[in-house]
């Protein structure tokens, strides 16, 4: 994993620890980056069970932290999806880890969420941008890189510290109704 982005403060904790933690920390971060199932109940402490949300969760385009390719190559065939699954089945906040997990992979990706009201937009940019401004502890100890300060959040947008490329117009998470 390359830590050349971490906290200063942080990277020397990494130094101190075993080679044995340093591997599991780096094997927990990589399950964070590729299981959203894991991502959303271990790491932001959400309340998602293996049954159901496992298969609401193979239905989004699959992470994969290791392969370093695109993130339009992901999935080359399938490039819209729609889960009609009923109310109450917390397919808002499944999107809300998808989209974490998005950024926690792709770090200069820009995302707008769109809905059909501004004030449900809005409730939505503040649950993801929550993840990263008042992350859990475990998600403070696997990406310590996104809980820095934000280089710009306001009502309707939020760019995150690790963003590589920073010539972009847009933020990282924009909305839109």
């Amino acid at each position: 994993i390359d830590i050349s982005n971490l906290p200063s403060s942080f990277k020397s904790q990494l130094n101190r620890l075993t080679p044995e933690a340093r591997i599991a920390w780096e094997q927990e971060r990589l399950l964070a980056m590729s299981d959203p199932l894991y991502l959303g109940t271990a790491v932001l402490g959400m309340d998602f069970q293996e049954t159901p949300h496992r298969a609401m969760f193979n239905q989004f385009l699959p992470m994969n932290p290791l392969a370093k390719i695109g993130f339009y190559d992901l999935d080359r065939e399938h490039k819209k999806r729609m889960i009609l699954w009923p109310r109450g089945t917390f397919k808002t906040s499944g999107v809300l880890v998808k989209q974490v997990q998005t950024i926690l992979n792709y770090p200069d990706i820009r995302l707008c969420h769109m809905t059909g009201g501004r004030e449900l937009a809005k409730r939505h940019l503040g649950r993801v941008h929550r993840v990263f401004s008042r992350p859990t502890q475990k998600f403070k100890s696997l990406f310590p890189e996104f809980c820095e300060k934000m280089l710009g959040a306001t009502i309707s947008e939020f760019t995150i510290s690790p963003r590589g490329n920073t010539t972009y117009a847009e933020p990282t998470f924009s909305i839109s109704s």
